[in-house]
């Protein structure tokens, strides 16, 4: 059998032609693998002993002697198994640390950073962002971003309101805004103001939060940027009031 497959999942050459070897033969001493794989007997033993780590090899003691037999291939899979749930810990682990280890390096290097997302799941990880960063949050919303997201965005800004953080937005004066605006604005934290339908028809959303600017796209493509900056964020800031002086807030 080729060992090809065995390297894919993560052993060494080594490791994979010694699992092999075991299974071929039913079980071996260090010196007895050492002699058929044409290797020292010390990395014999060390290979031995990371098999068995694995969960690939058992390892018997018998007359003061070690002989070690191999497991089932199924291991293999709960080996594979272990692996993925370590890799999506870590995925989670490094995207968790994302802002401190950006706003760290745009200290020191004096740059803006920008981050791209594509899809659901990365426009819904934007709105993770702006949970994480934990500032109040400036917004112009289209109606676009429901039809793309559904029920995940009600779940973040109930979310995000929870978290203590407020939010100023401006979005268009439909019926269902306005209803909406009046009944959970308290409660989602949200101080809202509309402009008149059709004044802004574009299917993009702008945040600015803290240092960041966010611009999300519901179009024929689901793309979003963040962009770390604090001039930028400053500016943005300063448009959005400039388009808040035309907007008014919903009766009551």
């Amino acid at each position: 059998m080729n060992s090809d497959i065995l390297q894919q999942v993560g052993l060494s050459p080594s490791q994979a032609k010694a699992y092999l070897t075991l299974v071929q033969f039913g079980k071996l001493t260090p010196p007895q693998l050492a002699q058929k794989l044409g290797e020292g007997r010390t990395n014999a033993y060390m290979v031995l002993d990371k098999l068995v780590e694995l969960g690939l090899a058992e390892k018997q003691i018998d007359s003061k002697k070690a002989t070690y037999r191999p497991t089932n291939p199924t291991a293999l899979e709960r080996l594979v198994e272990n692996r993925r749930r370590d890799a999506l810990t870590l995925e989670k682990q490094v995207r968790d640390s994302m802002p401190q280890l950006l706003n760290y390096f745009y200290t020191y290097q004096q740059q803006p950073g920008i981050r791209f997302f594509t899809g659901k799941d990365g426009l819904l990880r934007m709105y993770e962002d702006q949970r994480r960063t934990g500032a109040d949050i400036y917004f112009l919303r289209s109606d676009a971003d429901f039809n793309a997201l559904g029920e995940g965005l009600y779940d973040h800004l109930k979310r995000r309101a929870q978290l203590g953080i407020k939010t100023h937005g401006i979005e268009p004066d439909e019926p269902d805004n306005l209803k909406y605006s009046v009944d959970h604005d308290r409660e989602l934290k949200r101080t809202m103001k509309f402009l008149p339908t059709g004044t802004y028809s574009s299917p993009v959303n702008i945040y600015t939060y803290g240092d960041k600017t966010a611009l999300i796209s519901y179009g024929e493509e689901l793309i979003g940027t963040i962009i770390e900056s604090s001039q930028i964020a400053a500016a943005m800031r300063q448009i959005l009031a400039l388009v808040g002086q035309v907007a008014q807030p919903a009766r009551r």
